[in-house]
């Protein structure tokens, strides 16, 4: 069986990819556009099935794509099935989100481009702990859900270091103005 899939329903995919998918070799599941689940649903639920005796971890790409209601459903589909994977993050080429599990710690290394700046947030989901580095740092504070003020922080060097306690914690970053 081959290791590449293509999943969904192909109503907002270019043609030519699923021309491409079924050229290249790869396992098409198609859906009907009318069901129950969203394709990236599906697609986090036949993983699960797959690496049941074994937790993988999964980092997604491209998948912020300028809908909210899109990244939400996919953001939330992500950490509720998590218990069957680790979700590591998420990225495209402006912007990512990393997650930690606490007790653990993050370090983010960044080669900032000529005229570019970035800029980094911090989510919580249940979190205490650190963020060092940055122009404002957050030592042992208690982030809260329903209150996210952790937003918009600057680098002040290449690395960040960000540590949980406990909880869970999401590291989200955008390059500002990055020059192609």
């Amino acid at each position: 069986m081959s290791r590449k899939k293509l999943i969904g329903d192909a109503d907002s995919a270019d043609p030519e990819a699923w021309e491409w998918a079924y050229g290249s070799g790869s396992q098409v599941l198609k859906y009907e556009k009318d069901k129950n689940l969203t394709d990236f649903q599906l697609a986090l639920d036949l993983l699960s099935e797959e690496t049941a005796r074994q937790k993988k971890g999964v980092f997604l790409t491209g998948c912020f794509g300028g809908r909210f209601d899109h990244l939400w459903s996919t953001f939330i589909s992500f950490l509720k099935r998590s218990d069957r994977y680790v979700p590591i993050g998420m990225a495209d080429e402006k912007e990512g989100l990393m997650l930690i599990d606490g007790p653990d710690f993050l370090e983010l290394y960044f080669k900032k481009k000529t005229g570019s700046s970035i800029t980094h947030s911090i989510f919580r989901f249940m979190y205490r702990g650190f963020n060092k580095r940055v122009r404002w740092p957050l030592d042992n504070v208690r982030l809260e859900y329903c209150n996210p003020y952790s937003i918009s922080n600057r680098l002040e060097s290449e690395k960040i270091i960000i540590s949980a306690d406990s909880g869970r914690l999401g590291v989200y970053w955008e390059w500002c103005g990055a020059a192609d």
